[in-house]
């Protein structure tokens, strides 16, 4: 489709380096993950990196300076961005910027595989205590194949239940696994539960970690989707009744059916049948902590003693918990205690603030405080977020409950000796890429600065690999001569490495 180049971004994170098309109907294309524009756009982007003096930019051309025909080369797939393999990342926005399905525009592709049901589960759901609910699945053997899958046995539930399933959809035998697009639960005939993703507003992304067990996510990295809604799950797309429990009377018996699509249409289907017992859903009572408080979802507060405080506001969480910490000075290398903050399988929608109590910090630290968190797979702290010094109080922001503790880093990060010896050799070079590789033992890459002769010049950098390059351009730095490189390389806690050296060309 027809259209005009409306924004160009450049980036480490998010999309990396991505085109914005605007169309005639109102829609936006998105194309992200790019290894490199077009040689024209490429021209322009550089240009104006110089002229802002900036690497990391998003742009606005002017209206017609970018039109673009359907079938024109506007760029190259690959890894840029917070992309975990080469790719492109594509998407089409209504004008509002909200992201829809593209096989409602009409854009197709063959996809003839229908989604595989591989796991169901039963929940007794106790609406004072969902996290101990959640964790007290049941998971239920199924058969099938192709588009249809089915329980044999009929399945016992309690007075409030709650199904989940494990399904994935693949476009083709090797393609990876797919999201599906729609799921619907009907109970007796009527429709219970559904949802869709043709139109996901951005703002409401982060409601799928809502809409999955995520303590089975957290432990094998599967997304088990759940037919019933979390109290604090404000996910548009649902349309539900009761917010899909399941209450049956003693002796009640209803057929149930799943029903999952892809993107393309394609549906299967998956079929079993509940009976009450009408026994009520046995309270689970949980360990209380050192420190502890309810917090309610919609309220928000905080749970603390003299350690630490972490404070919700309404909406961070998803259903009541009783919120349970401890804290406690441990080894020297801390700068302040060790916080225990609730179970990591229990998701936040929005980061909390967390502030500990400190040890007594030299000046020369104070710029270099942050929050790490425990991995419980490799048995250590690693940086989580920088930490700011509120008093004599340490706060950062926390999405993840966990194990925490202050830590400081002052290394700067390292430059590849062989690298540097390459770009600092003083001999004439060969290419004109000049390339390095940094690595930094706490965090990662979060900038650099180059000047060549005393002048800015354009280094890009990939975090996910460590390597920093600038192409020498003869327009900007003359062949034949020797020049003056100065580079610095930052990390996330403005730690700097300097190089110094001269180089020839």
């Amino acid at each position: 489709m027809d259209g005009e180049i409306v924004r160009i971004n450049v980036a480490v994170s998010g999309y990396g380096k991505a085109i914005y098309i605007a169309h005639p109907n109102g829609s936006t294309s998105v194309y992200g993950h790019l290894r490199n524009f077009a040689p024209d756009i490429a021209e322009w982007v550089e240009a104006e990196q110089y002229r802002l003096q900036q690497g990391l930019v998003v742009l606005y051309p002017k209206p017609g300076r970018f039109p673009v025909k359907a079938g024109q080369l506007i760029g190259y797939s690959g890894n840029t961005g917070s992309s975990g393999g080469p790719h492109l990342h594509f998407e089409l926005r209504y004008s509002e910027g909200i992201p829809y399905n593209s096989y409602l525009s009409g854009i197709k592709f063959v996809d003839v595989a229908p989604p595989q049901f591989r796991r169901l589960y039963v929940y007794s759901i106790d609406t004072t205590n969902y996290q101990a609910s959640l964790s007290a699945r049941r998971e239920v053997h199924l058969r099938g194949k192709g588009n249809s899958y089915r329980v044999l046995d009929t399945l016992l539930v309690d007075s409030v239940a709650g199904l989940a399933v494990e399904v994935t959809d693949l476009v083709n035998p090797q393609s990876l696994r797919c999201n599906i697009a729609s799921l619907r639960m009907l109970v007796g005939g009527s429709q219970t539960f559904w949802f869709d993703t043709d139109e996901v507003p951005f703002p409401e992304t982060a409601y799928a970690d809502a809409h999955v067990d995520n303590e089975i996510r957290v432990s094998r990295g599967a997304k088990v989707r759940l037919l019933f809604q979390l109290p604090g799950n404000r996910f548009s797309r649902y349309r539900t009744l009761n917010h899909g429990k399941l209450t049956l009377k003693k002796g009640e018996v209803q057929p149930v059916t799943i029903e999952a699509s892809d993107a393309a249409g394609n549906t299967s289907q998956l079929t079993l049948v509940l009976k009450g017992t009408g026994r009520p859903v046995a309270k689970r009572h949980t360990p209380i902590s050192p420190v502890s408080d309810t917090i309610h979802w919609d309220k928000g507060g905080t749970v603390s003693d003299s350690l630490f405080s972490f404070t919700l506001q309404p909406g961070d969480l998803y259903y009541d918990c009783l919120l349970q910490a401890k804290a406690a000075f441990a080894d020297s290398t801390s700068l302040g205690p060790v916080v225990d903050l609730h179970s990591e399988v229990v998701p936040l929608h929005r980061a909390g603030e967390l502030s500990l109590a400190t040890r007594a910090i030299p000046d020369t630290l104070r710029q270099h405080l942050y929050l790490a968190r425990w991995n419980a797979r490799c048995k250590h702290f690693e940086y989580y977020a920088k930490a700011d010094l509120v008093g004599e109080r340490a706060v950062a922001k926390v999405r993840d409950f966990g194990r925490y503790t202050l830590l400081a880093d002052t290394t700067p990060p390292r430059l590849e000796p062989s690298r540097v010896a390459k770009v600092c050799s003083g001999l004439p070079r060969k290419n004109a890429r000049m390339l390095l590789r940094a690595r930094d033992k706490v965090t990662s890459i979060a900038a650099v600065e180059g000047a060549i002769d005393g002048q800015w010049a354009l280094w890009e950098f990939e975090p996910k690999t460590g390597e920093i390059w600038h192409d020498l351009d003869s327009t900007r730095t003359a062949k034949g001569q020797s020049h003056q490189l100065k580079l610095k390389v930052f990390d996330a806690l403005g730690n700097a490495q300097v190089l110094e050296c001269e180089f020839r060309w």
